[in-house]
Formats: C-alpha cells, sequence, structure tokens
C-alpha cells in the first residue's frame, strides 16, 4: 500500500509539470556596444543566436523514479570588448641614430696634432732699463746659458749687436759684465780717440766673442777667456765716410798709429788683460780685451 501510494503521488507530480512546461533559463549577457564596422557574416566559429531547446517527454525508469529533462540553451557568441576597455597597443619609441664620425678618405693618413713648444726658460741675467743688460745704448738679445766641454760655457750670456750707435759685423757672444765693460770702452775710449774724423765711429770690425779654445800664441793648454765668454777681439774700425783702418796696417803708420795706441793704454784701466800687436805675433792683427779677475790689470 504504501508503494502504490508513493507511486500515485509521483504520477500526480508528473501530471503537473506536463501542465505547466519549464520555462528555458538564458543568462543575460552585457550588450555588446555596435562597432562601426560591417557585420560579418557568421562563420563555422559563430554560434547562431540562442534558441531555446525543445521539451522533452517525462519517462519512468525501472526503479520506479520519473526523468524529468532539463532544458539547455545554445551558447551565444562572445560578445565583442566594449571600445573603452581596449588596451591601447604599446609603441615602442624610436631613439634617433648617433651621428658616426666622419671617415678619413682612403689612403690619406691621420695627421697627429703638432705640441705648442715649450717655452724658453726665464734668463737669469739682470736686464733692467732701456737697453741690454740695463745700459742704455747697449743693443742686443739674452741669450740662453752655453755649456761646453773642458770647461767651457757661458752664464747669463748675451749677444751684442750694436754699442752706442756703433754697429759690430759680428754679434758678440759674451756674458753681462763683459758687455758692459765694451760699452764703457767704446763710449769712453773708442768714439772720443776718433772724434770727428771721417764723420765719427759708424763700424767696429770684431771675429766674435765665444770660443770654447786655448789661450793662443802659447804652449800651454790653459783655456782662454773666448771659452768663457769674458773676451773680445777687435780687428778694424769703419768711419761715417766709409773710411777704414785696422791694427795690422794701422799700427805703425802716422795716420791711426796713435789712434791706435791710445785705444790699448785706456783699456788697460778697464779690462782685465789688455793685449795688442807688441804682446806677441799672435796678436799682430787685434787687440784682445778680457775680463779676466787679476790682482793688476795685464796690459802688453
Amino acid at each position: 500500500m504504501k508503494r502504490a501510494g508513493r507511486q500515485i503521488a509521483l504520477g500526480c507530480l508528473a501530471l503537473a509539470l506536463l501542465g505547466a512546461p519549464l520555462a528555458a533559463q538564458t543568462i543575460p549577457l552585457p550588450e555588446a556596444r555596435p562597432e562601426a564596422a560591417a557585420p560579418q557574416t557568421p562563420g563555422p566559429e559563430t554560434a547562431a543566436p540562442n534558441t531555446p531547446a525543445q521539451s522533452a517527454p517525462v519517462t519512468a525508469r525501472p526503479d520506479g523514479s520519473l526523468s524529468v529533462p532539463i532544458p539547455r540553451t545554445r551558447p551565444q557568441s562572445v560578445p565583442a570588448v566594449p571600445r573603452a576597455a581596449q588596451v591601447a597597443p604599446t609603441v615602442l619609441s624610436v631613439l634617433p641614430p648617433v651621428p658616426r664620425p666622419p671617415q678619413r678618405p682612403a689612403g690619406r693618413r691621420a695627421i697627429a696634432a703638432t705640441p705648442a713648444p715649450a717655452a724658453p726658460a726665464a734668463p737669469r741675467i739682470a736686464s733692467t732699463g732701456a737697453g741690454l743688460c740695463g745700459i742704455p745704448g747697449l743693443q742686443g738679445d739674452v741669450i740662453q746659458d752655453i755649456s761646453g766641454r773642458g770647461g767651457c760655457g757661458v752664464t747669463n750670456a748675451v749677444q751684442v749687436r750694436s754699442v752706442q750707435g756703433v754697429a759690430l759685423s759680428t754679434p758678440l757672444v759674451i756674458d753681462c759684465q763683459t758687455a758692459v765693460t765694451f760699452n764703457r770702452w767704446v763710449s769712453e775710449v773708442a768714439i772720443p780717440s776718433i772724434g770727428n774724423a771721417g764723420g765719427g765711429l759708424a763700424f767696429i770690425q770684431t771675429p766674435g766673442g765665444y770660443s770654447c779654445r786655448a789661450v793662443v800664441g802659447t804652449n800651454s793648454n790653459r783655456l782662454s777667456e773666448h771659452g768663457r765668454g769674458k773676451a773680445v777681439d777687435v780687428v778694424a774700425f769703419r768711419l761715417r765716410d766709409g773710411t777704414t783702418f785696422n791694427v795690422l796696417n794701422g799700427w805703425r803708420s802716422a795716420a791711426w798709429g796713435n789712434v791706435l795706441r791710445q785705444m790699448h793704454r785706456a783699456a788697460c784701466g778697464m779690462f782685465g788683460t789688455v793685449l795688442g800687436p807688441e804682446a806677441n805675433a799672435a796678436h799682430r792683427d787685434h787687440l784682445h780685451f778680457d775680463t779676466a779677475s787679476r790682482r793688476s790689470a795685464y796690459c802688453r
């Protein structure tokens, strides 16, 4: 009886279900924003619109239970992603190309930059006033110290070109002490001794000053004062009118003998050594003056 009652109840339930079929339930999806592009024809990958399934009859299972079908819906197509939700594509910034250095033409070699020459060392010579060694009228150039073999060399060397307006045939390379003493001799002795003869003294011929050698006219190997830049040799003179006389021919001449002897004697009170044609054969053609340090002047 219980079993028959249960079956009757189930049958009544089935009849009630058949009288009011279940409505197909669908899940509303967000409405896609219409796109500007033209609609495309659904292809194999596009699902058909959602359509409710047909209701199937209720059947009884062997164990007496009822099989009630559950309505299913077909899947809808995936809606388009709204434009506002789309992610903009990443744009890679492109850096401008690095300029390449200009290429040298083929076959041309690079030229290394030439370094600027080093500045010469400051001279240690005292040169103040308007002229060389601080003496107005003494014209020339300050040069670097000179070094040589065997004790030769000049400290505080200068190159004298003219003395009190009197030009020299060869610039004298001597030290400043000798330059100052020679300037005194020219201005106080040579110029006054000639006076106004021939318009006055214009030019002195001298073979030079510095020369690394031994004393000439002796058998000694003693270093000459020329090797220290302390000596000057005078060979000849020229006046402004072009008149020329020299030591070799003028020493014993009536015209210039007294003048040359006066120049020789006056130099003895200025220089340490004074040699002339009567000293030895080596000095027969010139006057030798030097500033060697002596207890008393040596004059011959």
